[in-house]
């Protein structure tokens, strides 16, 4: 990722706690500089694995992290953001059209080319277009790049 993103950007990666150390290692000794506070997704779920003794899981972390000095189109927002999660989602970890949007809002302009390294179901490649951007989506698994083409195809 660092390679190839250009100087004065962004990079957003979504995260599980458990890898939380390693990723920020792992981004800064590329190179990135990574806010190691995360911005948080609250998703306005209840699961858990045992809500008899766990507290629900309701929000996801991503870590925010700078190739250079950029700064934000829409300063001084929150790290904090509500937006419910996709009803009748494509995949368990499916990201929000909304939620990728409010970051490419506050990150880059119309015109602007995004890389998704890791696209499921396409999200990022759907808020790229309502916005007037162009996307660049990579996908290991062949059943999520065939779901990902098919959402984008529809959008042509």
């Amino acid at each position: 990722s660092f390679r190839v993103l250009r100087n004065d950007r962004y990079a957003v990666f979504c995260f599980g706690f458990d890898i939380y150390t390693i990723l920020v290692d792992c981004l800064t000794m590329a190179g990135f500089n990574v806010a190691l506070v995360p911005f948080i997704w609250a998703k306005n779920t209840k699961s858990t694995e045992n809500p008899l003794s766990m507290y629900s899981n309701s929000y996801e972390p991503l870590l925010v992290a700078r190739k250079g000095s950029p700064i934000f189109l829409r300063p001084g927002r929150s790290n904090v953001l509500s937006i419910p999660v996709v009803q009748d989602r494509l995949q368990v970890v499916q990201k929000p059209t909304e939620l990728i949007k409010e970051f490419l809002r506050d990150m880059i302009t119309s015109g602007s080319t995004v890389v998704d390294w890791c696209a499921g179901t396409g999200s990022t490649g759907v808020a790229c277009h309502e916005l007037g951007m162009r996307s660049i989506l990579f996908e290991k698994s062949p059943s999520m790049a065939a779901i990902a083409r098919a959402r984008l195809g529809a959008l042509t």
